[in-house]
C-alpha cells in the first residue's frame, strides 16, 4: 500500500474570491501548517455534540463561527450557562475571533427559545466582515411565521427556523 509522506510534503493554500485565486507562500512543514491553521474545540466539549459540523469564516479571516448542532445545554442567548446538558440536541454556535496571530472564543450562542431537539447550529454563515451571523435550526418546532413571530408555541414539529445575530 502506498502512503503519502504528508509530514514532509510541501503545501500551498489558495485564497479565492470573485476576482480569482492567489496562492499562499509554500508551507514546508506540518508544524508550520498546523500553526497557520489552528485547532479549535468547544469551551464545553462533550460527547456527541458534533462541534465543527458546520463552519463559516469571515472573508477577512478574523471571525470563525462553529456549529455544534447536538450540543445539549438549555441556555438561551449569548454567553449564558453552558455547563448543563438539560436540552438534548438543542445545539449551539461558538464564535472565535483572531487578534494578531492568536484566536480566542468571543461568544457561546444559543437560540432565544432553546428546546430539545432544535439542532441549532446545523448550518452557520457569516457576513464578509464577520459582524453578522446566521444560524439554521432545521428541527425547531414553533408555529411562528414570517419574521419575529411567537416562538413559544411548539405545535409545528420540525418546521425549522433561522436566527440572525
Amino acid at each position: 500500500m502506498y502512503r503519502h509522506d504528508w509530514a514532509n510534503a510541501l503545501y500551498r493554500v489558495d485564497a479565492c474570491n470573485a476576482d480569482g485565486c492567489t496562492p499562499s507562500n509554500q508551507v514546508d512543514t506540518v508544524g508550520k501548517l498546523l500553526e497557520a491553521i489552528g485547532y479549535f474545540k468547544a469551551s464545553n466539549a462533550s460527547s456527541d455534540d458534533y462541534f465543527g459540523y458546520s463552519v463559516a469564516l469571515s472573508q477577512d479571516g478574523t471571525t470563525l463561527a462553529v456549529g455544534a448542532y447536538q450540543e445539549d445545554s438549555d441556555a438561551t442567548g449569548i454567553n449564558n450557562d453552558e455547563t448543563n446538558n438539560l436540552a438534548f440536541n438543542s445545539g449551539a454556535v461558538y464564535v472565535f475571533t483572531r487578534s494578531g496571530t492568536g484566536w480566542s472564543q468571543q461568544a457561546y450562542v444559543k437560540a432565544s427559545n432553546t428546546a430539545d431537539p432544535d439542532t441549532f447550529g446545523f448550518s452557520v454563515d457569516l457576513s464578509s466582515d464577520g459582524n453578522t451571523l446566521a444560524v439554521g435550526a432545521p428541527t425547531e418546532d414553533s408555529n411562528a411565521t414570517g419574521i419575529g413571530g411567537d416562538q413559544t408555541n411548539n405545535s409545528a414539529s420540525a418546521s425549522g427556523a433561522v436566527y440572525l445575530y
